[in-house]
């Protein structure tokens, strides 16, 4: 997997985390997800958003 499509696999991961409602430990454990990685693309994107504007 490239690093372009690992990115845009969390971006689609983290608009679901949002729409979900759901607690971050409680998204990660109904997705597989593992919750330390799903931290570091919120941050990661947070920081991406902020550039961007």
């Amino acid at each position: 997997m490239s690093k372009e499509e690992l990115r845009a696999q969390w971006l689609e991961r983290i608009k679901a985390y949002k729409a979900s409602g759901l607690t971050q430990a409680a998204f990660c454990k109904e997705n597989n997800l593992n919750i330390k990685q799903l931290c570091y693309w919120l941050r990661k994107y947070r920081n991406k958003i902020m550039w961007d504007i």
